[in-house]
């Protein structure tokens, strides 16, 4: 989830949440996100099942996110 906001790829990352096993992680994200300095949730696609999960990977366009580290400061 890192590698989105230095720029380095333009991909999300998906997780299959089954019977809500991973819901209080997404939660978490929620609450990070409402802090400032901390990113977009959006970079996390979750569905319950894998047909959804895939067909979302597949819709996912990226959003732009404001780097705070530019390619000369790596």
């Amino acid at each position: 989830m890192t590698w989105p906001q230095l720029g380095l790829h333009a991909k999300p990352c998906g997780i299959q949440n089954i019977l809500g096993y991973y819901s209080p992680l997404f939660r978490m994200f929620d609450h990070a996100v409402e802090e400032p300095e901390t990113g977009e949730s959006a970079l996390v696609v979750a569905r319950a099942s894998p047909a959804e999960l895939l067909k979302a990977l597949q819709d996912w366009r990226p959003t732009h996110i404001e780097k705070w580290l530019d390619r000369k400061t790596r």
